[in-house]
């Protein structure tokens, strides 16, 4: 093997194990960024978030529409045709945090809330409601997501056969 062979060969070598550190750094940076995005602020709990059920009403406003079906149910008699509700609990929350609703169907999104503000603190679990109309809405699994300050909970799915 010529002297010049050699070289390329160490070189090719040393390059390849450069790339693997870089790699192994960036997998452990990625993880601790991770590891900030999900821990809760000093003092401050974690929000209690978990799905008491869907509807397909929105409701009154006044009024939490009754659950129709638990989490991975199915709705099969729809009082309204174009809307669909998830009710949940939801706590440790403080004023001004961002929220939006999103829903999925067959991997697609069906709709996506514009961001909204929580307007007052939420210390103990209360029931609250999200939901959407859409004309021509058509059966099938439906989840339920929650972006809540920037972080994303799937908080449930149902299964619309009406």
């Amino acid at each position: 093997m010529s002297g010049l062979a050699l070289k390329e060969k160490l070189i090719s070598k040393e390059t390849s194990v450069r790339i693997l550190q870089v790699a192994a750094f960036a997998v452990v940076v990625a993880f601790a960024l991770a590891a900030l995005r999900v821990a809760p602020a000093a003092g401050q709990a974690a929000p209690t978030l978990k799905i008491v059920g869907f509807a397909s009403t929105l409701g009154d406003g006044r009024q939490t529409p009754r659950p129709e079906a638990k989490d991975g149910g199915t709705i099969t008699k729809c009082r309204d045709k174009q809307q669909l509700s998830a009710i949940f609990m939801i706590g440790n929350v403080a004023s001004g945090s961002r929220y939006r609703q999103s829903w999925t169907s067959r991997g697609k999104t069906v709709f996506l809330d514009k961001s909204n503000t929580i307007s007052r603190n939420i210390r103990r679990p209360t029931r609250v409601f999200v939901g959407f109309t859409k004309n021509g809405l058509r059966n099938g699994k439906y989840v339920f997501r929650l972006v809540l300050n920037g972080k994303r909970y799937v908080l449930g799915s149902v299964t619309r056969n009406c």
